[in-house]
């Protein structure tokens, strides 16, 4: 379904344009790809199968994938990672990604046994990063049942898969240092380049732990950076959407990356959903996790500015041809965009797409090689204040052109 929206960006140089919203999937509950419908029908008996419970959270494209991931917020989540297949279906099943087996949390007894990274299963996937090596990224979060209290099933780790023979490359448990008891592991992106992939640095956002862990790939190891920058604002606090009103207290979570500079590091653009404002550092900072603690370099981080009001975001992306950061935009329903080489202020930061029905709470937003902007919508607070519609899409993957956006101005 298309859906066109005008758009007036006052006060700046972009033109009024009509901008369309491509609904390519969309789900009133959540059903898998079973191996056959005995497993389907015991796992829907033991209750390790609760449609309801199933709410899908991250995407990223590959190719003719698209990874969908669903996080174990409570019990009964089928399989955390998976993906559909672009252009087959508009309500798809989802594929457990790699395996079945992977996703299976049901024979418990085996996973004290770290013989096999293979062995452990993957718990619980929030977000993920496909990399310009053409490998997955997959962050562990490793609790299930995590609004009821459940346990830490294994240890949280990152994942990486080389997506094109599915094989895992290599698993790496964080360190008890690199964590808290209250670490939520909300988003990850990934520092490399077709020509370095030995050489990647992942960044994690830790949205309750208020820090970003830093993994090194050469080197296999982790640190923890803590700032108050990655705190939460307090007078942020309110999101109302789908009539629900409801305060959080998440910091930060929304982590995009910028072009290579002339120094061989990239900025990191952040900001805690529990916030309006933007902030950045230096890639080069977070990799020398001394200096970063250090509170003489305090001034490192900076303040990029402020978005206005009610422009809470739960994650961004970049468009490496024009420098324009896309964000996620809560309280809004919509799509907001800022172009990095100005000023940012509520001037510039600009609402460039609104729509009540289509964007009812963006969780989610990438985009791919091609430019399409992707962003998957969920409803989250109905699922934890309320309940979802008996009827109709409560789950979407839209997509969005950003040339249809910027028009002449790239």
């Amino acid at each position: 379904m298309y859906v066109k929206l005008c758009i007036l960006l006052a006060l700046t140089s972009y033109c009024a344009i009509a901008v369309e919203i491509n609904e390519v999937f969309a789900w009133n509950h959540i059903e898998y790809n079973w191996p056959n419908d005995s497993i389907k029908s015991e796992a829907l008996r033991l209750r390790e199968y609760i449609p309801q419970n199933n709410v899908p959270l991250g995407l990223m494209r590959w190719k003719d994938k698209m990874f969908v991931t669903v996080p174990r917020w409570k019990s009964g989540v089928a399989a955390t990672l998976n993906y559909v297949e672009i252009g087959k279906s508009k309500s798809p099943l989802l594929i457990p990604y790699p395996s079945w087996d992977m996703n299976l949390l049901l024979n418990r007894d085996i996973l004290s046994d770290k013989s096999t990274d293979e062995a452990l299963p993957i718990v619980s996937v929030m977000r993920v990063w496909v990399d310009a090596c053409d490998r997955l990224w997959v962050l562990d979060n490793a609790k299930d049942n995590m609004l009821g209290g459940g346990p830490v099933v294994v240890q949280r780790s990152i994942l990486i898969y080389d997506l094109k023979t599915d094989k895992l490359l290599r698993r790496y448990f964080l360190k008890n240092t690199d964590l808290q008891d209250t670490s939520f592991l909300g988003s990850i992106v990934v520092d490399v380049t077709p020509s370095t992939c030995d050489n990647a640095y992942a960044y994690i956002a830790d949205l309750a732990g208020f820090s970003i862990i830093v993994y090194n790939m050469k080197e296999n190891t982790s640190s923890k950076i803590k700032h108050l920058y990655f705190h939460p604002d307090p007078l942020s606090g309110e999101f109302i959407v789908g009539g629900i009103r409801t305060h959080w207290t998440d910091g930060v979570l929304g982590l995009t990356l910028s072009n290579l500079h002339t120094d061989n590091y990239r900025t990191l653009y952040f900001h805690a959903l529990t916030s309006t404002t933007q902030f950045e550092v230096s890639t080069g900072v977070l990799q020398n996790s001394t200096r970063a603690n250090d509170l003489r370099f305090f001034d490192d981080f900076r303040v990029t500015g402020q978005r206005g009001t009610k422009t809470q975001s739960t994650t961004s992306c970049f468009d490496e041809k024009t420098g324009v950061i896309f964000y996620a935009q809560v309280n809004k329903y919509g799509l907001a965009m800022w172009n990095t080489n100005t000023v940012l202020s509520q001037s510039t930061f600009e609402l460039v797409v609104q729509n009540e029905t289509l964007l009812e709470f963006p969780a989610d937003i990438k985009i791919d090689e091609d430019r399409n902007i992707w962003m998957l919508t969920n409803k989250l607070p109905k699922f934890f204040y309320g309940e979802f519609d008996k009827v109709g899409a409560n789950f979407r993957i839209v997509s969005i052109s950003a040339k249809s956006i910027l028009g002449g101005n790239e």
